[in-house]
């Protein structure tokens, strides 16, 4: 899946250099895993760890992984101290998830495991010899609204609407938000991916233009899975941001135009205009 990239305060630099400077036509893949995850592991003894991680559209991961009851066990290699030990690492656009983190009594461990966005994920802590088994799910997702797409003069788009009952995943770092709505949890086989920068103003409306840096948004429309993957974006037309706060958001594009990217390979045709009304 292709989706726009979200890269905390750097972000506009390195979709710059992504897109090839100022071609706006071109985008970069990006990660579909984007969104806030949580999940338990079973430790020794029978104790508890949760695991809460956030996911953003470049992939990077960053979480905390908690202890609550002391160790129990004795003879073990590693056992987990009482904490909130945090989590970086990273999940590839397959979900394959790789982190690590430090507990300052028992030492470094690693996570390694699968993200899934329609179910449980699983997950291995490794530490000292010792390793633990947990799952992990989205913990971020749901919406309402409409998405229509009409004027598709020679393009292979989908154009069946969407539900009313999208999912929507909101990734946020270094004041940047990226959106990435899907038609359902369960589906994925299109998805509308808008990059908003943090000066952006509830009850305002800007023109869409992914080759103007004064933009405060780019969007990015996918139809299909992997090697098949069709993607637009978005050059014309109006964003209204409606409300934005933490996790929640509220916007409609009007008569906004999306042409094929310039990514090498992109099977994308024609020109297509998209209008919708989407909230979190």
């Amino acid at each position: 899946m292709k989706t726009q990239t979200l890269l905390g305060a750097i972000l506009l630099t390195s979709l710059l250099t992504g897109c090839g400077g100022s071609d706006s036509s071109s985008s970069t893949a990006a990660n579909p895993f984007a969104g806030a995850y949580n999940g338990t592991a079973t430790l020794d003894a029978g104790r508890t760890g949760t695991l809460t991680a956030s996911v953003s559209s470049t992939g990077a991961l960053t979480g905390t992984f908690a202890v609550t009851a002391a160790p129990t066990a004795p003879g073990k290699n590693f056992s987990f101290s009482v904490g909130t030990f945090n989590l970086t690492g990273t999940v590839d656009a397959s979900g394959t998830l790789n982190a690590t983190g430090t507990d300052p009594i028992g030492g470094a461990f690693t996570i390694t495991g699968t993200l899934s966005r329609t179910g449980n994920g699983t997950y291995t802590i490794t530490a000292g010899g010792d390793s633990y088994n947990g799952t992990i799910s989205v913990s971020a997702g749901g919406g309402s609204g409409n998405l229509t797409i009409s004027n598709a003069s020679g393009s292979n788009v989908n154009t069946t609407a969407w539900p009313s009952t999208p999912f929507l995943l909101i990734s946020e770092a270094g004041g940047l938000s990226a959106v990435l709505a899907i038609p359902a949890q369960t589906d994925n086989s299109r998805n509308l991916n808008m990059l908003l920068e943090s000066r952006a103003t509830s009850g305002n409306d800007y023109p869409i233009d992914s080759s103007n840096l004064n933009s405060v948004t780019i969007f990015t429309y996918t139809d299909g899975i992997g090697a098949n993957a069709k993607t637009w974006v978005a050059n014309g037309g109006t964003f209204k941001l409606i409300s934005k706060s933490a996790g929640k958001i509220k916007f409609q594009l009007i008569n906004a135009t999306f042409a094929p990217s310039a990514d090498a390979g992109n099977p994308a045709t024609g020109t297509f205009t998209l209008n919708a009304t989407l909230e979190k």
